[in-house]
């Protein structure tokens, strides 16, 4: 017999902290602003105190609110807080995905230029040789939280990517359009203060320091496919690894 599956209705909490969090998002309860009392927001919203307390918790959890005992709940953030562990390998549209958010890409540039001596040796290439410079500012529910790098040979991102859907995945682009596959990287972490140009695209003020993933990215045979720099922030996006002895 065919397992059918039957679609799950989102309980109260969840439909109380959805609510909450677009008039968050909306301005409504702008950052720093202390909520109404849960008496008070609970006859607001025409719900019960029990599940606006669920839906409160999971808003805090979130990082969008503070509760203070004893003195109430604040607004401290308006953009989604994500977290990801660095070891599993994935696209940031795929992560995006994975946290129930819309991804999205803005400011798209892209330009041929030589590789240096630095590209070359991280893509074996020979020095001077053209490359492609992909540079996507990624947005999580229309917030902008990275700025990322891609360079690599035009074999790999060309004009069919970036004339005709350059907000894809790359990962995907690669796999689908390529059938090529990473399976690992090489990654440097870092941070960096962002410089005024940064601080643009990101939304952050000039000199706040963000998190940067330097990258070279494989496949199963070690064949390094692209180059990669995300710039993060580091109010939106943290990473956690697990460490064993």
């Amino acid at each position: 017999m065919r397992h059918i599956q039957v679609e799950k209705n989102p309980s109260l909490p969840e439909i109380i902290y959805k609510k909450l969090l677009e008039l968050i998002k909306n301005g409504k309860f702008e950052v720093g602003v202390k909520l109404p009392g849960e008496k008070e927001l609970a006859k607001f919203l025409n719900v019960s105190r029990t599940a606006l307390r669920e839906a409160l918790q999971r808003l805090e959890m979130d990082g969008y609110v503070n509760r203070r005992h004893g003195v109430g709940t604040f607004v401290i953030s308006n953009v989604p807080k994500l977290t990801a562990g660095l070891e599993k390998l994935e696209s940031i549209t795929e992560f995006v995905k994975t946290k129930e958010l819309q991804p999205g890409t803005v400011k798209i540039t892209v330009k041929e230029e030589k590789a240096n001596s630095a590209i070359a040796d991280h893509l074996q290439l020979k020095e001077g040789e053209s490359v492609i410079h992909l540079e996507r500012v990624r947005t999580a529910d229309d917030k902008p939280f990275a700025f990322d790098i891609a360079i690599s040979s035009p074999k790999m991102i060309d004009n069919d990517f970036v004339l005709n859907d350059p907000e894809e995945s790359l990962f995907a682009h690669l796999e689908n359009d390529k059938n090529t596959f990473l399976t690992h990287s090489h990654c440097n972490i870092y941070a960096e203060n962002a410089t005024a140009e940064l601080a643009d695209k990101l939304h952050v003020p000039v000199g706040e320091a963000v998190q940067v993933l330097e990258q070279v990215y494989y496949t199963k045979g070690n064949t390094p496919v692209y180059y990669g720099k995300s710039y993060i922030r580091n109010d939106v996006l943290n990473f956690h690894l697990i460490r064993r002895r």
